[in-house]
């Protein structure tokens, strides 16, 4: 189970994050790179990551309530060792992403990237790297079940919102079918075009 929540876990996390830049890549544009994609170049990735994060959180949240539930029914297992060990392999290879991801932001900030983007993007990072922090060191201080229902609750709504937001943004599945068959005309007589140029 303490597999499954590190899998699930690293996966939320890098999907939430993905979620957070496509959303300040579409409302905080920047110009440089808008000049080569537009904003409809986000909103492939941004479905991606939420039809991700709407099947890996609820698994998360479940691998977690019931590791807290076999954690008060056996207190004694709060002592294994093993249990210790993969707290903190789940916190060094959380580090480890963190630290990636600073580093392609500092590498963006060195080539003059010195933008409200960025610094919203950073700041989304260490949001995330918060989060991922207080949990598992909760779990490793406390030798317990380690965090509050508050923060499980108010983990669970950043998460909710984000995520409806997503869906606001993306469209209805009709919606998105429409766009696509207006997507297939434009290649289309853009086809007809190529071949009567010729």
């Amino acid at each position: 189970m303490y597999v499954l929540g590190l899998i699930m876990l690293a996966m939320a996390a890098v999907n939430f994050g993905v979620l957070l830049f496509q959303y300040i890549n579409i409302y905080v544009p920047d110009v440089l790179a808008q000049r080569y994609a537009g904003p409809d170049a986000y909103y492939g990735t941004l479905r991606w990551a939420l039809s991700s994060l709407v099947v890996v959180f609820p698994v998360f949240v479940w691998v977690w309530r019931r590791i807290r539930k076999d954690l008060e029914e056996f207190p004694e297992k709060k002592d294994l060792a093993i249990r210790r060990w993969l707290l903190t392999l789940t916190l060094f290879i959380a580090g480890l992403i963190i630290i990636g991801d600073l580093v392609a932001l500092v590498f963006n900030f060195l080539q003059g990237d010195l933008t409200m983007r960025f610094i919203l993007q950073m700041a989304s990072i260490l949001v995330i790297a918060v989060a991922v922090f207080s949990f598992y060191l909760g779990q490793l201080r406390q030798r317990g079940i380690g965090v509050t229902a508050w923060f499980r609750r108010s983990l669970i709504a950043v998460v909710g919102l984000a995520t409806l937001f997503g869906f606001f943004i993306v469209g209805s599945p009709f919606q998105q079918r429409l766009v696509r068959f207006d997507q297939q005309r434009v290649q289309d007589l853009q086809t007809i075009q190529w071949q009567i140029i010729s």
